[in-house]
């Protein structure tokens, strides 16, 4: 037997298409970024500092040590991550130095 599906209302779909962004963005940092601040860019040194951010999350790592020059997104990356983190993580803490 066929069964026909009737479309989703435009309504439901922009529903959906926001689930689908709020899901994306408590799982990675990048996406969390972009939510967060409209004007976060995430050249390829951003995208490695998220992944080194991300391993420290889920436990792969413990400590990094990210240097680059001024104006580069590291500050602002940070600051993001630790809104990130708590998120996922509610009864940890974070010192930032």
């Amino acid at each position: 037997m066929i069964k026909t599906v009737k479309p989703l209302s435009p309504d439901a779909t922009q529903a959906l298409a926001d689930a689908a962004k709020r899901e994306l963005a408590q799982r990675h940092l990048l996406e969390y970024c972009d939510r967060m601040d409209s004007k976060f860019q995430s050249p390829p040194h951003m995208r490695k500092i998220a992944e080194l951010f991300e391993d420290i999350e889920a436990g792969r790592k413990r400590r990094v040590i990210v240097t680059l020059a001024p104006r580069h997104g590291k500050s602002r990356l940070a600051q993001l991550f630790s809104g990130w983190y708590l998120g996922r993580n509610p009864t940890k803490d974070i010192i930032g130095a």
